[in-house]
């Protein structure tokens, strides 16, 4: 409007002074360093998630408590935390310390697609984590160094991701902190090998309250056929296996006129 004046971004973050990085075609401006205060406490709460690293009673007073403190600065200093550091913080009895001591121990055998969805790449979660994994052979050196050609190269792995990727792992800063990660002794689990099925390359989805299976088993299922799983119906869809209660990804796959499956029917589709 008249009277205005044109509002200039940054090239460095307000908070943590580090550079700006403007993706091509987007209109934002977005800091990547691990350690901005500003993002500490999101990135943290994400990390020791149950689809992540899944470190239990890692809560959100806990996480404030530590990053308050400035005892955790990133990801990897979780890995630094002692028995007495716990133990001593507030509504922090030392049974309690312990079990989440144990649970940051216990945290560093995972794999390489739960540590990549972790460290919240923009642009990559949990799927696209798993392809990767998939692609580099569970091999996160060979990730890091991959470029924008040899990612978009994998199915499912488009240029905004790729991008999204490469300026991820060529950061400095976030590369200490992988390193500090597995310097700390993160070690990866071997990735099962997928066999070609006639499921390969298809897409699931479950709906309605599964009574046979959990939701992640279903999940686990399906990718070791070489199959996916869609949290929504599409024309994309292949299968859709339905639970008591199912709503209106039922009523959508009707329409679509896409394979229904009872969970029965679904297990024995797959061999079970």
């Amino acid at each position: 409007p008249k009277g205005t004046l044109p509002y200039t971004l940054p090239n460095n973050c307000p908070v943590c002074s580090h550079d700006i990085f403007r993706p091509k075609g987007e209109v934002v401006a977005r800091c990547q360093n691990m350690e901005c205060p500003a993002q500490v406490k999101g990135r943290i709460e994400h990390f020791v998630s149950k689809g992540c690293m899944d470190i239990d009673g890692f809560g959100t007073k806990l996480v404030d408590q530590l990053v308050e403190k400035e005892l955790v600065k990133n990801v990897a200093d979780i890995y630094s935390l002692n028995l007495e550091q716990l133990s001593e913080l507030e509504r922090m009895a030392e049974k309690s310390g312990q079990n989440i001591f144990d649970a940051i121990n216990a945290s560093k055998s995972t794999t390489m697609a739960r540590f990549v969805h972790g460290l919240g790449i923009r642009n990559v979660g949990e799927h696209a984590s798993k392809v990767l994994e998939k692609s580099f052979s569970g091999n996160l050196d060979k990730l890091m160094d991959a470029e924008v050609e040899a990612l978009t190269a994998i199915h499912e792995i488009g240029g905004i991701m790729a991008e999204s990727i490469v300026n991820f792992f060529h950061d400095d800063s976030n590369q200490k902190v992988i390193k500090a990660c597995l310097d700390a002794g993160i070690k990866f689990a071997k990735i099962e090998q997928i066999q070609e099925s006639e499921f390969t390359g298809k897409t699931f989805v479950f709906t309605g309250s599964l009574e046979k299976f959990t939701r992640q088993d279903a999940q686990s299922m399906v990718e070791k056929l070489g199959a996916r799983v869609s949290g929504s119906v599409s024309s994309k869809t292949d299968f859709v296996v339905v639970g008591p209660g199912a709503g209106s990804k039922l009523k959508k796959a009707e329409e679509l006129n896409i394979p229904i499956y009872s969970e029965d029917e679904f297990l024995e589709l797959i061999g079970k």
